[in-house]
């Protein structure tokens, strides 16, 4: 991997797996689909929603990084966040609570959110490393990609990988204080 960003990304990928792969490992199939105990989201509605958003997000990602390769959009400089990206990185980021949009929302049956579906996120999982490393020499700072919650919010590539690593920092710091909760 030439980019230290994408590298970078790729370890906290790494790391993430890491914890989910320990919850698929050891914890009842019962405490996955569990709701926090606030109510809030537990551990597998957690995983459901990142595994509903990346599989959201991948396709117009991949279809970026064809166009970026047909327009020899190779690699200029680091990646650095657009405007509006850092500004949705900064939400991500903050203590505050945000609604999920419809569209990434787990579904409330918990049968959608037990290990099955952590195992599917580690499979996913692989696809946006994939995704990652097609992206190596690429520049992350051209061409943009539709949000998949609307195509008025458009993303460069470095962003959109950014916000959905970041993304799930946030959602597996969630996922880990509804376990302590319980």
């Amino acid at each position: 991997m030439q980019d230290p960003h994408l590298s970078q990304l790729l370890e906290e990928l790494e790391q993430i797996d890491g914890h989910i792969r320990e919850w698929v490992e050891q914890l009842p199939e019962e405490r996955i689909a569990a709701s926090a105990a606030d109510g809030g989201w537990g551990v597998g509605s957690c995983i459901e929603h990142l595994r509903i958003t990346t599989d959201e997000y991948l396709p117009s990602i991949h279809a970026r990084i064809e166009k970026s390769r047909s327009q020899n959009l190779t690699r200029a400089n680091g990646y650095r966040p657009t405007w509006l990206g850092n500004l949705f990185l900064k939400a991500l980021d903050g203590k505050r609570t945000l609604k999920a949009p419809k569209t990434f929302r787990p579904s409330p049956q918990p049968t959608n959110r037990g290990r099955a579906s952590l195992e599917e996120f580690l499979t996913q999982q692989n696809r946006l490393r994939q995704a990652i490393g097609d992206a190596d020499g690429l520049n992350l700072n051209r061409g943009k990609l539709p949000s998949p919650i609307t195509g008025l919010i458009r993303f460069t590539l470095g962003d959109a990988f950014t916000i959905l690593v970041t993304h799930q920092r946030r959602h597996l710091g969630q996922a880990q204080r509804a376990l302590g909760s319980k």
